[in-house]
């Protein structure tokens, strides 16, 4: 597995923001062409997005964007499987953006979910967001 974070830019950063909260879903969001899902609350806005289309996924984005400095990783997981990234340094008043390689086929109705955690200073975990997709027929 190979995964990549960056910061992006302020004008990246607010258009973020905006998608991620107008764009807040309960339900997961099917699979296609460039699908894309977002949740936004207190702990700022998750985003995931893939270019892949069907069963088999090959590349995830997920964005994060926080007013806060946090230790945290993002991860990739469906009912049976998971991919993380290590613990990083997540500047705050920015957004990180996490590139997922799942390279594999998922389950036809199997949620898809992109997830940021914040490690606290007791080393617990606390959730910041989590949008998913539904990997479709």
């Amino acid at each position: 597995m190979r995964t990549r974070t960056r910061a992006v830019s302020s004008t990246t950063a607010a258009l973020l923001a905006l998608t991620g909260a107008g764009a807040t879903m309960a339900s997961p969001t099917a699979v296609q062409a460039s699908a894309a899902s977002c949740t936004a609350g207190d702990g700022g806005a998750v985003c995931m997005s893939t270019p892949d289309s069907g069963t088999y996924v090959r590349d995830v984005e997920v964005k994060f964007n926080h007013a806060d400095d946090i230790i945290g990783h993002a991860s990739l997981s469906d009912d049976s499987w998971t991919i993380s990234t290590a613990d990083q340094r997540l500047a705050g008043n920015t957004t990180q953006v996490f590139t997922l390689h799942p390279n594999r086929s998922f389950r036809t109705g199997s949620s898809l979910c992109a997830e940021i955690w914040q490690r606290n200073s007791a080393g617990s975990l606390t959730l910041r967001g989590r949008p998913c997709v539904t990997v479709p027929v």
